[in-house]
């Protein structure tokens, strides 16, 4: 399998599609414009058992994007004739995996994968110009890769948004995942105290410890603590207005509000202090940078609310799983079907979710959200059943496999 990525990374383990690989192996030098270029290949294997190569452009190469794709192509090639499997997640990776499938020689057996983002992209108006240099012709996925035995797109859309020319039958959904391994509450170095699904004791400090350090009361182990990131990824900023009526919902409950901002918007600043100062002990301000401040907060919150349909928002649900949180989320923008519905009563589900992504919809959800915690009879089971949600890449991984297999049978 060949797993292309035209961007270069220094974190290679934490890469899209973000599969568990190998150390680097070697380098491989390639005929690029004039000059070798040369690209670094890692090895590894998934924790489903499929091989997985990646290749990738040093951090510091300078190249442009035509000479990029060829490169990339020409890498594979040296690799082998005809690479089993090759998935390209952005752009410049399925350019290279068309100028494969367009290469002299027989018709390539097996299974392209790309997203459903690539799509757009590859069809898109400013794409053109490198499909001139290239010397492709426009895409339309999958006609113009018919080369491969068969081409399936991944995405993360709820099958009915998309467009009738796009083929619905070639696409499959793809299951969201985050970094399970450097995400674990019983060794992330982010956490005062660590802790698991089977003893979570250290939670319980945590939060303590959390509630203390943005001068939160110290509450009864029943008292809900909501956190709300008004900025996550490519996501639009939360309005003022919308940060004002979710502290309303959580003021007239008994619970907690940690607002998350990025200390710049004057506005937003003023309203925190305000509600700060009205209502001293029960709601904080925090300015976090991304990283282990930010996991702390999702491991200390009983509740993180996410407003938005970016994919940083769906990432965010299953860190808060993984952490013991609830995420309460709209099920619009292709949010993960793992994430069922919790009942009123915490004893089936792993998320509250709102039937749209509007400011009020996601403001009746979080109301169901705090109404479910005090009825919630074991809140440490519910906990639990969250914290052992699968939400690694194992799942993508095996569902490469069956790809792979469905295609290969014969």
């Amino acid at each position: 399998m060949a797993f292309i990525d035209a961007e270069a990374s220094g974190g290679v383990a934490a890469g899209r599609p973000n599969l568990p690989l190998a150390k680097r192996l070697r380098g491989i030098e390639v005929e690029g414009e004039g000059d070798k270029v040369r690209l670094n290949l890692f090895e590894g294997t998934t924790s489903a058992g499929v091989a997985l190569s990646l290749l990738q452009p040093p951090e510091s190469t300078d190249l442009d994007a035509a000479t990029r794709v060829r490169a990339l192509a020409g890498c594979v090639s040296h690799l082998a004739d005809t690479p089993e499997l090759v998935l390209a997640f952005e752009p410049l990776g399925a350019y290279a995996a068309q100028l494969l499938a367009e290469g002299e020689g027989e018709a390539r057996q097996g299974l392209l994968l790309v997203d459903t983002g690539t799509l757009d992209a590859l069809k898109g108006r400013k794409a053109a110009p490198l499909r001139k240099a290239l010397g492709l012709a426009k895409a339309a996925l999958p006609d113009q890769l018919k080369r491969y035995d068969l081409c399936l797109a991944l995405t993360h859309l709820p099958l009915g948004t998309l467009e009738k020319d796009e083929r619905p039958e070639w696409i499959v959904p793809m299951p969201d995942a985050i970094d399970a391994v450097s995400c674990n509450p019983s060794t992330s170095a982010a956490l005062a105290f660590r802790f698991d699904a089977f003893d979570q004791r250290g939670r319980d400090l945590s939060q303590g410890e959390m509630r203390r350090r943005l001068e939160l009361d110290i509450a009864a182990d029943a008292t809900p603590l909501v956190l709300l990131p008004t900025v996550l990824g490519d996501a639009p900023a939360l309005k003022v207005e919308d940060v004002e009526r979710v502290a309303e919902v959580c003021l007239a409950d008994s619970s907690q509000l940690i607002i998350e901002w990025d200390g710049e918007g004057e506005a937003l600043g003023r309203l925190i202090e305000r509600l700060k100062e009205a209502h001293p002990g029960r709601v904080a301000g925090a300015v976090v940078a991304p990283g282990a401040e930010r996991l702390a907060l999702v491991a200390g919150a009983d509740i993180l609310l996410l407003a938005g349909e970016s994919e940083a928002r769906r990432l965010q649900a299953l860190l808060a799983l993984r952490f013991g949180t609830v995420p309460v989320v709209a099920r619009a923008g292709g949010i993960d079907g793992r994430l069922l519905d919790l009942d009123e009563c915490a004893l089936s589900g792993y998320a509250v979710l709102a039937d749209a992504s509007a400011p009020e919809a996601l403001r009746e959800a979080l109301k169901r959200a705090l109404y479910m915690l005090h009825r919630a009879e074991q809140p440490s089971a519910l906990r639990q059943r969250l914290m052992l949600l699968e939400v690694g890449f194992e799942p993508l991984a095996r569902l490469v496999e069956v790809l792979f297999a469905e295609t290969n049978r014969d």
